[in-house]
């Protein structure tokens, strides 16, 4: 959660491990690259971290103050998957049309420098991370990355209020793709954060399997079997809190 927080801090912060008590938190950090204006291109930073012997690759999330943010959220009609940055995806995959598109302003830079990172501090692991539409954005990048890197580099990813990102298409090629132990694919929801309801099941949007919910009144994280468990964010429909989006991350 430290690195999705460091997110939204100025990059020369980040950079310089000034940040706050989310850089005090992850000492032993090395940031590699940032990119991004913080409006239609969501801030975005690359990191060796010594403590997980791993590569960090960690988005902003919405700026509700930055309108060029807030429309990357709002063109929400689904479109094809990219298959020039997809080539495993069949014409079936539908997303996000604003989260495709901001990924898509970031993936060049980010496809330079981390497999040059892998190979520069001699470590098989990558970490993605992000909230909110950072954590679309995430995914998008960690399924993109999965079969850019190959099977010798394990992506791992843990996201915090995630949107929904595309049809049941997608979801199915991200359980096919981040799957594996550990597990290698997070998306944690809290409480009655209502955007992990958001865009609507009901209007053929689905999640990926992964779930870990932040139960209300016990704070207790319980494990969300399946791609939409009506015992996790999915049963919120009627109790939400716009508040529960912004943590305890």
């Amino acid at each position: 959660a430290y690195f999705a927080e460091q997110a939204y801090c100025p990059m020369d912060s980040v950079t310089a491990r000034t940040c706050g008590p989310a850089c005090d938190a992850t000492p032993g950090v090395t940031v590699l690259a940032t990119g991004g204006d913080g409006a239609a291109t969501p801030h975005w930073y690359i990191a060796h971290d010594t403590a997980s012997q791993s590569i960090v690759v960690a988005h902003q999330g919405s700026d509700p103050a930055n309108l060029a943010s807030l429309l990357d959220d709002l063109d929400v009609l689904p479109s094809p998957l990219n298959v020039t940055l997809f080539p495993q995806a069949t014409i079936a995959v539908l997303v996000h049309t604003g989260f495709q598109l901001a990924f898509q302003r970031s993936v060049d830079e980010i496809d330079r420098v981390v497999p040059s990172a892998l190979e520069l501090y001699g470590v098989s692991q990558v970490q993605v991370t992000g909230h909110s539409l950072g954590a679309a954005i995430a995914i998008l990048d960690s399924v993109h990355l999965a079969h850019l890197l190959g099977p010798s580099i394990s992506v791992r990813t843990t996201v915090f209020g995630l949107p929904r990102l595309g049809n049941p298409a997608w979801a199915s090629l991200v359980d096919a793709t981040l799957s594996g132990t550990n597990p290698a694919l997070i998306h944690m929801s809290n409480k009655f954060d209502p955007m992990p309801d958001l865009p609507p099941q009901l209007l053929g949007w689905q999640h990926p399997e992964g779930e870990l919910y932040i139960e209300p009144g016990s704070d207790d994280v319980v494990n969300c079997p399946g791609e939409e468990n009506i015992h996790c964010a999915l049963g919120n429909l009627l109790a939400l809190d716009i508040e529960d989006h912004f943590g305890p991350y």
